[in-house]
């Protein structure tokens, strides 16, 4: 018999799990005077590296969905990114992933103007605490590569 749910997890996790240009990274923004090196895990909304490469926080806010009207930038000072220490497992993360067009996976109610929908950066949402390494923080207006 198909199990089509274990055939669809093994399906996100190959696209979740891909090497460099692709590979799972987490965006937090920065919080002046915190050292984000002391940080030794993460969870929630995560993207691929091809998404942020060669973007500013400004251009991440838009892409990724979250506030940029002025005064309130959720990156206001920058982001910190992290990558994944180990590969994501099947009971890590939420299945069925979601577009940043489609915040947190439904359509938007036009109300939540902290996370208005983003350009259709694929995310998925880990539901697990994992093991992550500091790669960078991006200051506002530098880009990410």
């Amino acid at each position: 018999m198909w199990d089509h749910v274990k055939r669809q997890t093994e399906m996100a996790l190959e696209a979740i799990n891909r090497p460099r240009p692709y590979r799972p990274l987490k965006v937090r923004p920065h919080v002046p005077g915190s050292n984000p090196r002391l940080v030794t895990t993460v969870r929630g909304w995560i993207t691929s590296e091809i998404f942020l490469l060669g973007k500013t926080p400004e251009e991440m806010e838009k892409m990724l969905g979250f506030d940029s009207r002025p005064g309130r930038e959720y990156l206001a000072d920058g982001v910190d990114v992290f990558e994944l220490g180990r590969p994501v497992g099947a009971n890590d993360f939420v299945l069925g992933g979601a577009y940043t067009y489609l915040p947190a996976g439904q359509p938007w109610d036009g109300q939540d103007l902290q996370w208005p929908p983003g350009t259709g950066a694929t995310q998925w949402k880990l539901i697990a605490d994992l093991p992550c390494v500091f790669i960078k923080t991006v200051a506002r207006g530098m880009t990410y590569v």
